[in-house]
């Protein structure tokens, strides 16, 4: 189950409030993302996800991708 997150910048967030989701053993879940890059060229931040689970108590969430010509 997530039970928080943290994110690299303020232009990364979760379009739905994930917190509380449940993540199946062995299985993945879908997340939408809002990214609204600050500046054109390429864009890399990380979304970090906190899980209620001993074992693996977080999950890194790499967001990579290239802005050109968009409004900034």
């Amino acid at each position: 189950r997530i039970i928080g997150m943290s994110r690299s910048c303020s232009c990364l967030d979760l379009k739905e409030d994930a917190v509380s989701r449940a993540i199946p053993a062995n299985n993945r879940i879908s997340l939408l993302l809002d990214v609204e890059p600050n500046r054109l060229g390429q864009f890399r931040q990380r979304l970090v996800l906190f899980l209620d689970h001993s074992k693996q108590f977080r999950v890194n969430v790499d967001v990579i991708g290239f802005v050109k010509g968009a409004k900034l």
